[in-house]
C-alpha cells in the first residue's frame, strides 16, 4: 500500500500551503512549490512564479494517516486520546506518536483513526505545557 507524499508550511503572514518544499540558491529560506503542469515546463529562472516563501521550521511532511474525524495529519501535530496528548514526529524512517506529560512512552504511528487532531507545535504551543 502506497501513499500519498505531501508536504505543508505555514507562510510568513500565517496561511498553511501545501505543496514540494525546495530550499534557495544559498540554502536559507524555504519555498513551497505548487505542483502544477505547468511547473513541469517551466525554466528554473521563472520557477519563483509556483512557489511562495515558508518559515523553515514549519515544514513538515503528512502521514498519510487520518484521526477520528477523518482530517489528515501532520508531523508536529497533536493529537488527544482520552485526556492524553501526543505530538506526531518523524525519526528512524517511521512516524511516531510521543506522549506528552504522562506515563508512556512512543507509538509507532499506523492506524490512529480513534485519536482526534487538536493543534500544531506551531499555533498551539500551550498544549505542549498544559501536557506536562
Amino acid at each position: 500500500m502506497s501513499r500519498e507524499i505531501k508536504f505543508r508550511g505555514k507562510t510568513k503572514d500565517g496561511r498553511w500551503v501545501q505543496g514540494v518544499p525546495i530550499k534557495n540558491g544559498f540554502g536559507k529560506l524555504t519555498f513551497i512549490c505548487f505542483a502544477t503542469s505547468d511547473l513541469l515546463s517551466c525554466p528554473m529562472e521563472q520557477i519563483y512564479k509556483f512557489c511562495v516563501e515558508v518559515v523553515p521550521e514549519t515544514v513538515t511532511q503528512y502521514t498519510g494517516l487520518y484521526d477520528s474525524t477523518a482530517t489528515e495529519f501532520c508531523e508536529g501535530d497533536i493529537l488527544e486520546d482520552d485526556g492524553e496528548y501526543w505530538k506526531v514526529e518523524f525519526y528512524d524512517g517511521a512516524f511516531w506518536v510521543v506522549a506528552i506529560g504522562g506515563t508512556a512512552v512512543a507509538e509507532l504511528l499506523i492506524d490512529n483513526d480513534y485519536m482526534d487532531l487538536v493543534g500544531n507545535i506551531y499555533e498551539n504551543p500551550e498544549l505542549l505545557e498544559d501536557a506536562e
